[in-house]
């Protein structure tokens, strides 16, 4: 019976009180980046599967005692995408009561303030820290620094292509989103 029961728990990881989660709302597709950061940390530092849950099973998880869930994200941009989420998957009253991290592997400083302000208590960090040096279109990239370009001019190519090809993007989403 001892031998038996040293073996089941060797199957059995011990529960470690976390969850990671993919950065998916019910209704995307399989093919959003979150579930493959996901995939890509199961197999290269073997997190087993059964850590690794999406956004609709936190109440399950917390009803089980689970207190803390990271969700992980390749770009944190606008920050857009996970208010949406938040909202979307009812995560406020998760964000308020639990430990929750949002750690995409970029992030823009303008879109963790705008988390920071519509949800405080959200830690999010980042593995690079994105800020306006790294806007194509912004002087103090130096991405046209050739002595015959600049920023402005680049920018100006950019509308006058998508104009000319026919291209109706929004004034808002014309420089990416």
């Amino acid at each position: 019976v001892d031998a038996h029961d040293k073996l089941k728990r060797a199957e059995s990881p011990v529960e470690p009180g976390m969850r990671l989660v993919s950065v998916t709302k019910s209704s995307d597709p399989p093919s959003k980046s979150s579930p493959t950061l996901l995939r890509h940390l199961k197999r290269h530092l073997q997190i087993d599967e059964r850590w690794m849950i999406k956004p609709g099973d936190i109440p399950d998880c917390l009803s089980k005692g689970i207190g803390v869930f990271v969700f992980i994200d390749d770009l944190l941009g606008t920050g857009d995408q996970f208010k949406r989420l938040i909202d979307c998957e009812h995560l406020r009253p998760v964000i308020t009561s639990s430990y929750v991290a949002y750690c995409p592997l970029a992030a823009h400083k303008k879109g963790i303030a705008a988390l920071n302000s519509a949800a405080p208590l959200l830690k999010i960090r980042s593995v690079e820290l994105l800020d306006e040096k790294n806007e194509i279109f912004d002087q103090s990239a130096n991405c046209f620094d050739d002595g015959l370009n600049n920023a402005g001019a680049a920018e100006s190519f950019y509308y006058e292509l998508l104009q000319q090809r026919g291209i109706p993007l929004a004034s808002c989403d014309r420089r990416g989103y």
